[in-house]
């Protein structure tokens, strides 16, 4: 049994020891920092991490055995990360106690003249009533907001912000809730991309998305959200893109909402943040008496081609947004990510460029605008671009925790100001022996703090009308 307690006496002394604590906190950075250099799984699209993969297979295949091409969610990060509150709540257990007495009123500087005067700051000042002097300085520092602490005519404690020693216990307590809150966001996140065009309605429960979602941990279950996008306004000045507005009408309410570039529609836990925006033009086509049609979604991209098949008039199609100097359709910083969005009349104007084969191979070229048609070159199949329209890039995010990050902040923040400044500040006050001196010693919890203008008023106090206050 003492072997079994030492063991763990010794265990809790090396989770306290100051070299233990910098270096986790140093592995931890590391990690993170890690993270932020070596794309990870999950945040970058499918086709850069194949791209990645291969110029890197070396690196790439460490980084997987390790755990460290995911490395927030990595086990040896957890184990980091567990050490690092093992050692935080460690270091909390063992100061606990001596927190709790620095709260109380009769804890701090002795009140004893030979402890008092050997401190260094103490201020002797002369006066012809000690006991006078004592019980007039107590008043002063009484007004000034400090609570006494008096076991004699003789001496007294006066202490202001007793309770902020426990500002280290909640800035600490503070990392439980943070880390409390990051497992819960872990656990319940569900992240997806989908491409909505205008007038479509999308179910975030059973939709379809453009790219591998990110399915809950724990639940297993996608965000109840079902809306529809009313329309895609890109807004530009001088032909460069500065925001991007979708409008979007939530299920259940009368209104749309907008949403920007850097501001989401939040419902609930779950936000619809706008990514980016594209063209998706309508297509129909006639041959012989057969008929199809679809809005096709064009990739966001100057130099992507889309491509896609209108199988009843057996039409292969290839179609991009067209470019020239001439209408200046050219696609124009991040927020739009999209050729010829630079304005909505830009896109219309230009139009888009397409080529289409027919079952002999033969291909017909050109650029259609909203109401234009191309035939192909047997003049059997006519493809029609009625109308034209756009899409926006979502991503639909739900996740549960966001309160207790909220509230380890607020926690935090709360304990470091009881730290820094309402610190506890401490004045003890003793009569010395039969003669006529008063002793002050003042101390804080902050180093180097010395309030020379209550001193200047303690002093005045203690000297009466007839002591002179000296400096012993």
């Amino acid at each position: 049994m003492r072997a079994a307690s030492a063991a763990i006496r010794g265990f809790l002394e090396a989770l306290r020891h100051r070299g233990f604590v910098v270096f986790i906190i140093v592995l931890l950075t590391s990690l993170y920092a890690l993270g932020l250099v070596v794309p990870q799984r999950g945040s970058v699209s499918a086709a850069a991490w194949a791209a990645w993969r291969e110029q890197r297979p070396g690196l790439f295949r460490a980084l997987e055995v390790t755990g460290l091409s995911d490395v927030y969610r990595a086990p040896g990060t957890y184990v980091a990360l567990g050490f690092f509150f093992l050692s935080l709540g460690a270091v909390v257990v063992d100061r606990l106690p001596r927190l709790l007495r620095r709260t109380r009123l009769d804890q701090g500087i002795p009140l004893d003249a030979g402890a008092i005067g050997g401190r260094k700051g103490t201020l002797a000042l002369s006066t012809a009533d000690p006991e006078g002097a004592v019980r007039r300085v107590g008043r002063v520092l009484e007004a000034a907001g400090y609570r006494l602490h008096a076991p004699g005519p003789r001496a007294l404690r006066a202490v202001r912000f007793r309770i902020a020693p426990l500002g280290f216990l909640l800035f600490h307590g503070a990392f439980a809730l943070l880390l409390a809150g990051g497992v819960v966001l872990d656990l319940t996140r569900f992240s997806g991309v989908a491409l909505v065009g205008e007038g479509e309605p999308f179910d975030a429960a059973t939709g379809e998305y453009a790219e591998p979602v990110r399915e809950p941990r724990v639940g297993g279950r996608r965000p109840d959200l079902a809306f529809t996008v009313v329309g895609v306004r890109p807004r530009s000045e001088g032909g460069f893109p500065i925001s991007l507005h979708v409008a979007l009408l939530v299920r259940g309410d009368a209104a749309p909402r907008l949403a920007n570039v850097n501001e989401p529609v939040e419902v609930g836990s779950t936000s619809v943040l706008v990514v980016s925006a594209g063209a998706a033009p309508l297509f129909t086509c006639d041959a012989g008496g057969a008929t199809d049609g679809a809005f096709v979604e064009l990739v966001p991209n100057p130099t992507g081609r889309t491509r896609f098949a209108l199988e009843p008039c057996a039409l292969d199609v290839l179609a991009r947004p067209y470019t020239s100097e001439a209408t200046g359709a050219e696609a124009r910083g991040v927020m739009l990510a999209s050729a010829g969005l630079s304005r909505l009349e830009d896109l219309a104007a230009s139009g888009v460029e397409v080529a289409v084969r027919g079952p002999d191979g033969a291909i017909a070229r050109g650029v259609l605008r909203p109401g234009d048609s191309i035939a192909t070159p047997d003049g059997r199949r006519v493809l029609h671009m009625p109308e034209l329209r756009y899409y926006a890039k979502l991503q639909i995010v739900d996740e549960h925790g966001g309160g207790l990050l909220w509230a380890g902040f607020v926690l935090g923040t709360i304990g470091l100001v009881l730290r820094l400044l309402l610190f506890r500040r401490e004045v003890a006050v003793v009569a010395d022996g039969p003669g006529g001196r008063v002793l002050v010693a003042v101390a804080a919890d902050v180093p180097g703090w010395r309030p020379d203008a209550l001193l200047a008023r303690v002093a005045d106090a203690a000297g009466g009308p007839e002591g002179q206050p000296s400096r012993a």
